[in-house]
This record gives structure tokens, C-alpha cells and sequence, in this order.
């Protein structure tokens, strides 16, 4: 053992037989001054907790310590990090500094040694919104068509009404001077 040590315990001091003092009556004086209150900090054993009640109070308890630490890491380090747990309950508690968002985009595209990569697999959300927007597309070459046909109906009407008599003439053909003249 230490000899520093020794000197700063004084409950080896109370073992020493080179003490004068009275062992017995410090020892008594020590326990009635001081009385235990509680249990203290113990150990848990690294299992799953059994009752659902403790399970989801651990969990908020140790939630927040853990998006502390990832606070702190940013804080102190100016470290970007994300944490995603989910509770019991299937809640999601994400946290992400400086924004989750940024953190997670910056994850998937990383390939490490501070390269990105250029050809990822895109996510599920975004294959998702792709395939609306291809339908919304769709949709949208298929009315222009539509209307180009019709218009291209119209144009065909009216050149084979323009021959008929009384049909008024196609206002856009004519120029200024023919126009004045038809008022």
C-alpha cells in the first residue's frame, strides 16, 4: 500500500498500534456522527430491465445524459454528431449538432478520408418521392399533348370555315392597314 495513502486514511490511522489515541472510542465517535442515510450509487447489472415501469424511467433518465454528452461533445470539440434513440414505446428522440439533418446527409454521402460519394443509393424516401414526381410528369406530358391536339383541332375547323362566306377572316393574319379598313 502507498505510504501516502496511509497517512491520509485515518481509518488506518485508528488501525495503527504506533497511534496513542484511543481506537475504540473514535471508531464509536465516528458511526453516531455520520449515520448512514441510504444505499448510495450501486452497481446494475448490464441486463434488460424486466418491468416495463422501470424500463421507460431508466430510459428517460439515461437519455438525457447521453444528448448532454453529445451536446457537450459539440460544444466543447465543435464536433458535428447526430443521435437517434428510440424508447420502449417506439418514439423516435433525435438530436443532431448542428442540425440532424446536415449530420445524416453528411454521413451517407461520406466514403471516408473526407471524400463523398458520387454515385450513392438514394434512400427509400427519396425513391418514393421520385416516383411521384415521374408520375406527376406523366401526367403533365400527357394533358400538353391533349391540348396540342385540340389546338391543332381548332386551327384545322378554322381554316375550313375561313372558305365558307360570312365567316369572319383570321384577325391575326391581317396587318394594320387591312384592319382599318374593315371598321
Amino acid at each position: 500500500m502507498d505510504s501516502s495513502y496511509q497517512q491520509n486514511n485515518p481509518s488506518d490511522d485508528n488501525n495503527d498500534p504506533s497511534n496513542n489515541n484511543n481506537n475504540n472510542n473514535n471508531n464509536n465517535q465516528s458511526k453516531k456522527s455520520h449515520p448512514k442515510k441510504g444505499k448510495g450509487r450501486q452497481k446494475i447489472p448490464m441486463e434488460k430491465i424486466t418491468s416495463e415501469t422501470s424500463r421507460q424511467v431508466t430510459f428517460s433518465k439515461r437519455k438525457g445524459g447521453i444528448l448532454k454528452k453529445a451536446s457537450e461533445l459539440h460544444t466543447l470539440c465543435d464536433g458535428e454528431n447526430a443521435v437517434i434513440l428510440f424508447s420502449p414505446s417506439n418514439k423516435s428522440h433525435p438530436f443532431g449538432a448542428p442540425n440532424i439533418q446536415a449530420v445524416t446527409d453528411r454521413f451517407l454521402n461520406f466514403t471516408g478520408f473526407g471524400r463523398t460519394r458520387p454515385n450513392r443509393t438514394p434512400p427509400a424516401h427519396e425513391i418514393a418521392i421520385t416516383r411521384q414526381r415521374n408520375l406527376e410528369l406523366t401526367n403533365l406530358e400527357r394533358q400538353l399533348e391533349e391540348e396540342k391536339r385540340k389546338q391543332k383541332e381548332h386551327e384545322r375547323i378554322r381554316e375550313a370555315n375561313q372558305n365558307q362566306i360570312g365567316y369572319p377572316p383570321n384577325l391575326d393574319l391581317l396587318d394594320f392597314d387591312q384592319l382599318q379598313s374593315r371598321v
